[in-house]
């Protein structure tokens, strides 16, 4: 039979036994004894309570350190808020009664309940209350032993999160800063005002000395087991997980992150690398969709309104200021990156062999001598005029990674430089990003970049030509540069980069500027992705669409075109826009009037018979309508739908053409400037809200 008391009972116990004393005098030293016993029982039975009163001492350790800095009324707020923390709001598979609550219903009763009240001090004399302790002991370690850590880490970092995002919604009541703050600094909040608030109150976080006492606060251990328990995935990439989520260290509170230079940051370092049955790219994104699964990033959206865009699809992310601080706490210790003792980003990397441009400590960089041949990656975390020196790029021997252009998801982070003379003698380089740097007019000769396997050029606006060397980068994988707007064709001899899996920003002009053409990539056997853009004079030959379908290896492509109506005499070459048998993904944007109207001869389930994801972006297309019978059917499962402001279909319209559907994204332009209307359907939603038929 299980013991129980409930710990209200002891008190009452205590007084039957005084009661008890009075009456056997004879027994007054046993009970004494007994007394002592119970007396320990009270102040064991609350040091048991089970890891929720932990956690909540954890915060009540954060709590004390926040009461002699904040007003006295918004504390109290503030503490509303820790206290309303409960373990079944993070799980509720766990059981509703904790340990304490266990413990607390041992009955007295139990022992005997025949027992009369007046003969109780009898029976507790026969109690053997090491037995007790021993069998309480037991079961509170089963107890404890069936938490898995694993199971609550996701739902405890959201949760503690969401309790601090209210924590935070109260501190942003403080006091601003003081009116005598710059007006030039209040001239850069209100340029990004997505900023503005978060600075105000860090910096007076800061002024307290909070980020520091944040770091070396016991709380931060509770954070750290979501980064301790990553090596109990199944995934087996234990360490490969680890380090590159210690890559979001460096960046800053509440930023957006790209995952694209991301990805191309942890291939450069061989934080992930190819394996037999897929690419390094492959690999780096399930490494960032695990991230996510895991809830350690979240992911982000341009629009508010998009909610069920599943993981696959998500092209940006953010970092809780929590997981943030724990990372950083890590980073530090590893030595992975050197911050001050705030937390802060330092220019100085004694200790590292990462280095990051950061506003105001690029100095510090440029001054260190010898030391920056020993670096590995050089991150520009948000410098705006990088002074990158001649003498500074050459001591850069060793390198793998310079990071030196735009991470954020934002185009508004202006980069700018004068030079890149000394670019061209790391040897070592393999990845190299100069995404949205202005003033690049050229690259200098990078013929000396012969390990350089990614060259990022996304949105270098001032880029008018690529060097011709860069055909000699024989182990070069990816190269982009689209949205470079001034740059109107593709150097004689890109097909001589054999090992090119991914390439962006090709440029179809007219026949005189243009000595590359689609025919010529048929020779980049390893071509897996390609992006053209068919410029606004462009004059396409007799049959070049064509030649798409003979790139075998090519399984996603996007065609933007700059021309609102195909000119005459250009019609037969857009209808012989043909695909090879392995597309999955196609992404049609601004697509042209056509002759006839309506949706072009090559989209049609029997053209494209594998694709299982079409993007159809801007343009005049105004019905989906392909006209084909005997079974032949879309396979597509995610169909996105944005800015056609001809194409009037409803999603019940939508799902009867694209049977197969899984998720369907419609955008359409607001009026009068208004935010843009979306509309989504995802069946695995629907699914779980037990429908039969999905039916929008």
């Amino acid at each position: 039979m299980r013991i129980r008391i409930k710990e209200e009972q002891v008190v009452p116990l205590l007084k039957h036994l005084n009661y008890a004393r009075e009456r056997t005098d004879g027994l007054a030293s046993e009970l004494d004894n007994i007394k002592s016993k119970l007396e320990a029982m009270c102040v064991l039975l609350p040091r048991v309570k089970d890891w929720e009163e932990k956690l909540v001492g954890q915060f009540h350790d954060l709590r004390q350190h926040i009461y002699f800095f904040m007003n006295p009324k918004l504390l109290k707020d503030i503490c509303a808020e820790i206290d309303r923390i409960n373990v079944s709001d993070i799980n509720p598979e766990l059981p509703k009664e904790d340990i304490g609550g266990e413990i607390g219903r041992i009955d007295v009763n139990d022992i005997n309940p025949e027992l009369p009240k007046e003969d109780i001090g009898g029976e507790i004399g026969r109690i053997n209350v090491n037995d007790i302790t021993s069998k309480l002991l037991k079961y509170i370690g089963g107890e404890i032993d069936r938490i898995n850590v694993n199971d609550i880490n996701c739902k405890l970092l959201k949760y503690i999160d969401s309790k601090i995002d209210s924590i935070t919604d109260i501190i942003k009541k403080l006091p601003e800063e003081s009116p005598s703050s710059s007006s030039s600094s209040s001239l850069k909040q209100q340029s990004r005002p997505e900023e503005a608030q978060p600075r105000k109150w860090s910096n007076e976080w800061s002024r307290l000395n909070m980020p520091k006492m944040l770091l070396d606060d016991p709380a931060m251990k509770v954070l750290r087991l979501s980064y301790d328990h990553l090596e109990s995935l199944q995934l087996k990439l234990s360490l490969q997980l680890k380090l590159c989520l210690l890559c979001f260290s460096i960046f800053p509170e509440n930023s957006v992150v790209k995952k694209r230079p991301l990805i191309y940051w942890w291939i450069g370092e061989g934080l992930v690398a190819k394996t037999q049955d897929k690419t390094a790219d492959q690999v780096g994104e399930d490494v960032f969709q695990e991230l996510m699964k895991q809830g350690l990033i979240t992911p982000h959206h341009k629009s508010e309104k998009i909610k069920s865009r599943p993981i696959k699809l998500v092209n940006s992310c953010r970092m809780r200021p929590w997981t943030l601080r724990m990372l950083i706490s890590v980073a530090k210790e590893a030595d992975f990156f050197e911050f001050d003792s705030d937390g802060t980003l330092s220019g100085n990397f004694s200790k590292s062999h990462r280095a990051c441009l950061v506003a105001g400590k690029h100095a510090q960089i440029s001054s260190s001598g010898d030391k920056q041949e020993n670096l590995l990656t050089v991150f520009n975390v948000n410098e705006p005029y990088p002074s990158l020196k001649r003498e500074w790029l050459l001591k850069l021997k060793r390198a793998e990674v310079l990071q030196l252009g735009r991470w954020q998801a934002s185009p508004t982070h202006h980069i700018e430089v004068e030079s890149l003379n000394g670019l061209g003698a790391q040897k070592l380089l393999k990845y190299l990003s100069l995404r949205g740097i202005s003033r690049i007019n050229e690259l200098p000769p990078i013929v000396g970049l012969v390990s350089l396997e990614i060259l990022d050029l996304r949105a270098c606006h001032n880029l008018e030509k690529l060097p011709s060397d860069i055909t000699l980068l024989k182990k070069l994988t990816h190269l982009d540069v689209s949205e470079c707007y001034l740059l109107d064709s593709m150097p004689k001899g890109l097909e001589k980069l054999t090992s090119l899996q991914v390439l962006k920003g090709f440029v179809i002009g007219d026949l005189e500027r243009t000595p590359c053409r689609i025919g010529d990539l048929v020779r980049l056997k390893k071509l897996r992705k390609l992006s053209v853009n068919i410029g606004s004079e462009a004059v396409i030959r007799e049959g070049e669409f064509a030649k798409f379908k003979e790139i075998q290896s090519l399984c996603s492509l996007t065609i933007s075109w700059g021309v609102v109506k195909i000119e005459k005499g250009q019609e037969d070459s857009m209808n012989s826009l043909s695909f090879p048998p392995q597309l999955s993904k196609l992404d049609i944007r601004c697509l042209p009037q056509g002759t006839p109207p309506g949706p072009p001869k090559w989209l049609k389930p029997s053209k494209l018979e594998r694709l299982e994801k079409l993007y159809i972006k801007g343009g005049s297309l105004s019905s989906l309508d392909h006209g084909e019978t005997n079974g032949n059917e879309w396979k597509v499962k995610i169909l996105r739908l944005q800015y056609l402001t001809k194409l009037k279909i409803t999603n019940s319209e939508v799902l009867e053409k694209f049977p197969q559907l899984l998720y369907l994204e419609k955008v359409e332009r607001g009026e009068r400037n208004e935010d843009d209307i979306v509309s989504e359907w995802n069946k695995d939603e629907e699914d779980k809200k037990g429908l039969n038929t999905a039916t929008p």
